[in-house]
């Protein structure tokens, strides 16, 4: 086997990045919002992007430091000219008002930018707004299938909760100066502009503390090249499907140490799923693709790339069933024969 140049992907993550305010970003944020979207209170009756007529909220702005309106506004605005929120999210739903609430009841100062305080703080106030309000959601369940491939019920997510973080996030993307491809979540709206789709964000985070992370970046740039975002969406899903599966079963294996056994019970793993046919097929076919590139490109220490083979796929299960003419339309037809044409020599 040929001598392979060993990597330590270790100590190649900078130290976390720091995301803060900066007076030249602000600058910019301000310039973007012109009109309409400059104003404090949002009518929306009087929305430039209103659908139709029917009750409507208005959203205020009023009651913040000029920076965190600021904020406020720009990120709403970002979603909406990104066609990913429409004129019902803003001003026909509750929980951009009461997210709106949230942001602007807080003890910071006049300088403060809402990214000074993480996320989870900002979770917390979200908590205790909705305590002292009693503005609780209704709680519904889902049925879907857990990283694990199992079936599971799951509550829906809390609207107010899912659009606060939303918020967050556009904002903590606008203020990250480094390079899309530096992040842990890559905004497709920046690497992709003139594609259409709803995959938005390629997320990484779920692969931070695995081995996994560096080559999955690697391996996604590589496609974004010449893919679809919505294509290499579906490719970072099945790598942390994999990595899914390494954390409940081999938490401690290295790239060096994977080997066909491995593979082979992950196969196994993957045909015990009650899932469809496709899934399955993805699992593998994703998974062989993204290790043998990693081996050809050395992006992992992995002994040898070709670890799946074409008779590991799932094989479908294909019946043929004859779709039989109808007596009555038989008869119809013998009865009418005379006065079909012939066919075309």
């Amino acid at each position: 086997m040929e001598n392979r140049l060993k990597i330590n992907h270790d100590n190649q993550e900078k130290k976390d990045y720091k995301i803060s305010w900066s007076k030249e970003k602000f600058k910019e944020m301000e310039s973007t919002l012109k009109g309409y979207w400059t104003e404090d209170i949002w009518v929306g009756a009087e929305s430039p992007i209103k659908e139709k007529e029917r009750p409507s909220l208005n959203l205020k702005f009023n009651h913040a430091s000029h920076i965190i309106r600021t904020e406020l506004k720009f990120a709403i605005y970002t979603k909406i000219v990104s066609n990913e929120w429409g004129w019902g999210t803003v001003h026909v739903n509750n929980a951009v008002k009461y997210v709106l609430e949230i942001f602007q009841e807080n003890n910071l100062n006049q300088d403060a930018s809402i990214i000074d305080l993480p996320l989870d703080i900002w979770e917390i106030n979200y908590k205790n707004y909705i305590d002292r309000t009693k503005r609780y959601s209704k709680t519904t369940k889902r049925r879907s299938i857990d990283k694990y491939g199992a079936y599971k019920l799951y509550k829906k997510q809390d609207e107010k909760i899912y659009t606060l973080r939303v918020i967050y996030r556009v904002l903590e993307s606008f203020y990250d100066t480094r390079d899309e491809y530096e992040k842990d979540i890559w905004d497709m709206n920046k690497i992709k502009p003139n594609e259409e789709g709803r995959e938005r964000f390629l997320d990484f985070t779920e692969l931070k503390n695995s081995w996994l992370f560096h080559p999955a970046r690697q391996f996604i740039k590589y496609h974004l090249a010449t893919k679809t975002a919505k294509t290499c969406y579906a490719k970072l899903l099945y790598i942390r499907r994999f990595n899914y599966f390494l954390a409940k079963n081999y938490p401690q294996v290295t790239p060096e140490e994977l080997g066909r056994q491995l593979i082979l019970d992950y196969i196994s793993f993957t045909q015990s799923l009650n899932t469809s046919y496709i899934d399955k097929h993805h699992r593998l076919s994703y998974l062989k693709e993204f290790l043998e590139l990693c081996y050809r490109e050395n992006w992992l220490n992995i002994p040898n790339g070709q670890l799946i083979y074409t008779d590991d796929f799932p094989k479908t299960k294909r019946t043929f069933k004859p779709n039989y003419i109808p007596d009555e339309v038989v008869r119809k037809i013998y009865r009418h024969i005379d006065k079909i044409s012939s066919p075309l020599p």
